[in-house]
């Protein structure tokens, strides 16, 4: 059992940190192909702002993501389940869903946006740079199973399950 919740800990951090380290450059290849296939107005300074607001989203959410990736490396109990419910707990339940489901969704729909990137690379004079759109959509794919891992990592502390670990009687000891 505590084999699989070292193994559980260290893939969250091992995927988030992957994600976040390969997030900047990522993005530096992203804004250059898309600038390329004229996605942004070229009167305006539109490569500047996602550019910044990417690097601030990145700053300042890291201490935030931090905090998300330790509460649930220190909730997870084997066994995990991706698609677990407590329904002793239905609005505990709920809300842990709600807030990991809408950042699945989020990041599944970045891959089909970038997706759509893959196709336009595809029909322009920019063939070499399809790996651009390819890394992005198994990036988004690595987002979309850290925020369910994380999500079972909540639900299993949720769901508190004792597998034999309960604590032992204080009558029973004396």
């Amino acid at each position: 059992m505590k084999n699989r919740k070292v193994l559980i800990v260290s893939l969250i951090w091992c995927l988030s940190t992957l994600l976040w380290v390969a997030h900047p450059f990522l993005m530096i290849g992203f804004f250059e192909v898309t600038q390329h296939l004229d996605w942004y107005p070229p009167e305006a300074d539109s490569i500047g702002i996602p550019i910044a607001g990417g690097f601030l989203i990145a700053v300042l959410g890291y201490p935030f993501f931090f905090v998300l990736c330790c509460a649930a490396s220190v909730a997870a109990q084997p066994p995990l389940r991706l698609l677990s419910w407590d329904r002793s707990r239905p609005w505990q339940s709920s809300l842990i869903s709600a807030l990991f489901g809408i950042l699945a969704l989020y990041s599944l729909e970045s891959a089909f946006y970038s997706y759509k990137l893959l196709q336009e690379i595809r029909a322009s004079e920019l063939k070499d740079r399809q790996d651009v759109a390819v890394y992005r959509i198994v990036f988004s794919l690595g987002w979309v199973l850290l925020w369910l891992t994380l999500r079972s990592c909540f639900m299993s502390r949720s769901q508190k399950t004792d597998g034999g670990n309960a604590p032992l009687d204080e009558s029973a000891s004396a």
